[in-house]
Parts: C-alpha cells; structure tokens; sequence
C-alpha cells in the first residue's frame, strides 16, 4: 500500500483531553480544533461525565465531579466527535500519545471503534529540528512561538497545537515525518488496541531520559535552596522573588516534560508486559494491585499479626521507582 504523504492543504483536527484519573477512560473534557490549511474553521469543546465516581486532578484542570454530573458520557456524545475527525488527514495532539491512549480508551469502555486516523506529535517536533526545544512542553513551545495559552484548559491546549502545527506549516517543516499513520495492514484496529509495543531498547533510554529528568529537577531545588540560603536579610526579598520566578519556569518545565515521559514509558511498558530496568528507574509490570487478606487467619492472626495474606486484583499496572546504585534493585518504597 502506498505510503500517504500529508501536505498543507490537508484538514486536521487538533485535540486535547482532561481526564478526572490516572484511568485512560476518565476523560471529563475533550476539544477539537478544525484546521483547513491555516485557518481555524471550527472549535468544540465538551464536558463529559467519566465512568468512574473519582475526581483525582481537580487542582490540575479545574474540573470536578459536581461540574459533570448532569453530562453526557462519551458515548453520548461519540456521534459529534466522530464527525469531527472523520475528514482529518490526521490528528494533532501535543504528547499524542496520552490523547491517543485516552481516545482508544474510552472507545473501548464504551463498545466503539475509533476510526484508523494518524496522530502527529508537537511534543516530538518541537524537540526536532529546526526548532530543537528542550523543555518542549506546551507552555514552552507557546512562548517561543508567542501562542497565548491558558493551560490545562482543553479548550485553550486544543487551540494551542493547532496553532504550533500552523506554524510549522507557515515555516516550511514537513510534518510527514512527525505523524504516526496507523496499522498499515489496512484492516481497522480493535477498540482499545494502542500500537505495537516499542523495543525493549527504547523503552530503556525512555527510562534513562526520565532519570536525568528526575535528577535536573532535584538539582534544581538543591541549587535553588542555596541560592535562597546566602540572601537571608530584609534588603534582599526582590532578589528573591526574581530567583522564585526564575526557578518556578525552569521547575515547571521539567514536571511537565516528566510527566510526558512517565506516561510514555508506562504505556510502552504496559503493552511490553514486562519490567524494564534503565540506569536509574525500574519500571514494574504488575499484572494487578496487591490487596491485604486477613480471611482464614483469625485464629493463627491474633497470636501473630503480623501474618498477612496478600492477592492480586485488577488490571495490570506499571510503576517506577528508583534503582540503587550500584546493584540495580528498586529501593524500598518511602
């Protein structure tokens, strides 16, 4: 089959999620962001009532349960954003590989098949060249390209890679070489089903990257708690504020560009389906959460307590932790 080649004439459609919980099916916003060449034609925006009663990132995007508890569920509203996406050449989604992950979600939860679009990442093209920028999460990309963005709001994040991918266009980038396509087998993908697991090898240098993430965001703090150390009289609070707002941007920075990554790496690892160990993370299958028992121990658990019985429940999961130096073992949990 031949290989599609995208051009600036093609319609894309921008989009962005909020999720109430780290569950990919937990989406309670969605917009969409309608692209003809370089114009924004069209902009919708919905709040969507999650399957799941619990509300864990109300402080990042301001949404909570009260807020959707009168919406429609996704599947209510499926007909409307399939009418959206349905003439894109591909979708725009900045870390497109959470939105991607949370639109095959909730197709799944609620019996749907999303249509084989492609998905291209601002996130990965502004690392690229020519712009090569390193923190690249949206916040960063928006001010070096002057985008207003309110973040964390669908509707503003939306638009916002819409417009990074305008630019790129108005800048002459070719974006074919940024753009997932889907399954070439030309058969349509089973609701919920991602990719193809990365190769070992490329999930470890996810992990490597993540360490060295970790490791400037803690120097950062250490550095910073010195410099707040050697101004400690009355003259010096301007001196302050401007190292806070300094430090702020540069932390900022780096917990968006870790929490891109974490999500990358713990869907690669999920669908890899074994623990991957880099040189300063482990990233551990589970194959469900550990729950504690205490059932057919009453009599022996009196006497000693400290006899637990222990189950497996659930879906899998995958979670990081920090390697030991030296010997490569997980250190204990904290």
């Amino acid at each position: 089959m031949r290989v599609p080649t995208y051009n600036p004439a093609d319609c894309f459609v921008a989009i962005d999620f909020e999720t109430a919980n780290s569950s990919r099916d937990s989406a309670c916003a969605v917009a969409l962001i309608t692209v003809r060449g370089t114009e924004i034609v069209d902009r919708t925006s919905f709040l969507i009532k999650p399957p799941q009663p619990e509300f864990e990132f109300c402080h990042i995007h301001g949404i909570c349960r009260e807020h959707v508890a009168d919406q429609p569920a996704f599947g209510e509203l499926w007909p409307q954003i399939l009418a959206r996406l349905e003439p894109a050449a591909f979708i725009a989604a900045h870390n497109a590989a959470f939105d991607r992950a949370v639109l095959l979600a909730c197709c799944e939860t609620n019996g749907l098949i999303p249509p084989p679009l492609s998905f291209l990442c601002t996130l990965q093209m502004a690392r690229a060249a020519p712009w090569r920028l390193n923190p690249a999460n949206l916040p960063a990309v928006c001010q070096f390209l002057s985008i207003p963005l309110d973040h964390h709001r669908a509707e503003s994040d939306a638009e916002a890679c819409a417009r990074i991918v305008i630019a790129a266009r108005q800048t002459g980038i070719e974006l074919d070489r940024f753009i997932q396509r889907p399954d070439s087998s030309g058969g349509s993908p089973a609701p919920g089903v991602i990719a193809a697991p990365p190769p070992v090898r490329a999930i470890v240098a996810q992990l490597d990257r993540l360490g060295e993430l970790k490791s400037q965001r803690d120097g950062l703090a250490a550095e910073k708690e010195a410099r707040i150390d050697q101004a400690v009289t009355p003259e010096v609070k301007a001196v302050l504020a401007a190292i806070d707002a300094e430090f702020t941007h540069k932390e900022e920075g780096l917990r968006v560009d870790i929490e891109a990554l974490e999500a990358e790496v713990k869907a690669g690892v999920l669908g890899y389906g074994e623990t991957v160990r880099g040189k300063y993370l482990s990233a551990q299958w589970v194959s469900g959460r550990i729950t504690w028992d205490r059932r057919g121990l009453d009599g022996y658990g009196r006497q000693h307590p400290e006899v637990l019985q222990f189950r497996r429940e659930g879906s899998p999961s995958v979670r990081l932790q920090p390697l030991r130096r030296g010997n490569q073992e997980p250190e204990d949990a904290g």
